[in-house]
């Protein structure tokens, strides 16, 4: 009888032992097998199978055909078999035997001889598919649908009846296999953390298992990226890690394909990694234990502004077997969900400034210039947007915007600030600090004499981080508003001196000559 997948195929005799010959890549025996007098032609038997996840620690006996009380795995629910009778193997004679082991091994050959109407079963309750009622003879097994993040089992044949493995004279007409599959994961990282503003570069790494499989006829890599980050394909490169050599570069267009797409919502963009038939069986080749992994890096820029959505999120999906719904690559659709995937996001801010005078709120400043930095307190704020004397650590330029200038409503937006406390996809339990700093104050003000110091955080957005955080800030008028008398050129220079020690010097002798023109027009 055919045993599954490593066992000994022994043709039945008559009155003795007989020679067999190697079968579907099984060893032969010189074992007796029962006479074929002793077969019940009549009798129906039985198909058990017993669906285990794979693992390093597992599938690695042969299975006899008898039910294994010792088999180790997680059971897995959710796979579809088929049974398929070989129509012209009869096992009843001699000559079925011998033509049964005249196929070789070879599968598809013995299934292109002719099978009768498939037999359909889903695993349930622990792995279980139970195929009874069948009569004497040799059935195709095939896992016809697998479930979304494992590898399917090969096809296999099996007899019922089986030799019993260890009475060699008797038959075993319920028999029981343990087609096993194989389990894969992805996991996702960012790097945004030297992503303080849009217009920064950001990265991000896909690490995918390599499956513990005899065969991989399926496995893709999608990445699903927002549209407002741009990824370059020459950014984008894959390689195998912790393989039994280390780590081997992956080819493009040798070992897989990249493929590219918009998404269908208008809000993503894609990279799927397709592997080709050599690309995948390197990754079985490069395999040593469960922690070899297919690293895909993702590097380009965060390019477009926050505008309603400051949530900037990636997504990562592996297929390593064909999806039941037919997705493909370039399609710009999103795989089933119930496929392995890992998300990130980064989150992003606006900052609102309204300028206003301090003696009339009601008064919109407009022209007022302001920077934005990172910084460093040199005492902690009491508040956010508190005028403090702080460390400017990096000037940045949101989107290529390096200065910020007020509009005729004394408003302007600052749109694109990275979380304070959040990044690399998690909480920051320290966050850092923004400065805003006014370079030019409008016509008729003060500067302000310190950095206004400021966070975005999580706690003054929605949950989408839809929001504007917003603040106003008061301008004096020059001099507070007084007027000093002109007293001629000792004058100017006290103006001078005076300006100085207010402004650091910037626009004094300008802003005196434009007095004096004042009270000389009075």
């Amino acid at each position: 009888a055919f045993a599954v997948a490593a066992g000994a195929l022994a043709l039945p005799a008559a009155t003795s032992a007989t020679q067999a010959a190697p079968a579907f890549g099984l060893a032969a025996t010189t074992e007796r097998a029962p006479s074929l007098v002793d077969l019940d032609a009549t009798r129906t038997g039985s198909i058990t199978i017993h669906k285990l996840v794979k693992d390093d620690t597992n599938g690695m006996t042969a299975g006899n055909g008898l039910e294994d009380a010792t088999a180790t795995g997680t059971p897995l629910d959710g796979a579809t078999f088929t049974v398929e009778k070989l129509t012209n193997v009869d096992l009843t004679t001699q000559a079925g035997w011998e033509k049964l082991a005249g196929y070789n091994g070879n599968v598809d050959t013995a299934k292109a001889d002719g099978t009768d109407a498939a037999i359909t079963k889903t695993t349930a309750g622990g792995g279980l598919a139970v195929f009874d009622g069948l009569t004497v003879g040799a059935y195709l097994v095939t896992e016809t649908a697998t479930p979304p993040g494992y590898v399917g089992s090969k096809p296999f044949i099996i007899t019922v009846p089986m030799t019993h493995p260890t009475d060699l004279n008797k038959w075993v007409y319920d028999v029981h296999a343990y087609p096993k599959n194989s389990k894969a994961n992805i996991d996702k990282t960012v790097k945004d953390d030297t992503t303080p503003a849009i217009g920064s570069e950001i990265s991000y790494t896909l690490k995918s298992d390599v499956p513990a499989a005899e065969a991989l006829d399926y496995y893709d890599v999608v990445d699903q990226y927002d549209k407002r980050v741009e990824l370059p394909e020459a950014g984008v490169t894959l390689k195998i890690v912790d393989g039994k050599t280390g780590e081997v570069a992956l080819v493009k267009d040798t070992d897989y394909k990249l493929i590219s797409a918009d998404g269908t919502d208008g809000k993503t963009k894609f990279w799927t990694a397709e592997f080709t038939a050599a690309g995948r069986q390197k990754l079985l080749d490069n395999r040593k234990d469960d922690t070899t992994k297919v690293q895909m890096d993702l590097v380009g820029t965060v390019k477009d502004k926050v505008e309603n959505d400051g949530l900037f999120k990636n997504k990562a999906i592996l297929l390593p077997n064909a999806p039941s719904n037919g997705w493909t690559p370039g399609s710009g659709t999103v795989p089933p969900p119930d496929y392995p995937n890992s998300e990130v996001v980064s989150k992003f801010g606006k900052v609102k400034i309204t300028k206003v005078s301090a003696k009339d709120t009601a008064a919109k400043l407009q022209g007022a210039e302001f920077e934005v930095y990172q910084c460093t307190p040199q005492s902690t704020p009491t508040a956010n947007f508190e005028s403090v004397d702080a460390t400017l650590d990096k000037k940045l330029s949101p989107a290529g915007t390096s200065t910020y200038t007020t509009d005729a409503n004394g408003e302007v937006t600052i749109d694109g600030l990275r979380n304070n406390d959040w990044e690399n996809n998690e909480a920051v339990t320290n966050p850092g600090w923004y400065c805003l700093v006014e370079t030019k104050a409008p016509d008729g003000f003060e500067l302000q004499t310190r950095p206004i110091a400021f966070q975005v955080l999580q706690t003054n957005s929605t949950a989408d981080n839809e929001y504007t955080l917003a603040t106003t800030v008061k301008d004096v008028p020059t001099n507070g508003g007084f007027n000093l008398p002109l007293t001629g050129a000792a004058g100017v220079g006290v103006l001078i001196g005076a300006g100085a020690l207010l402004v650091g010097g910037s626009g004094a002798i300008a802003l005196a000559n434009k007095r004096r023109k004042e009270q000389a027009d009075a």
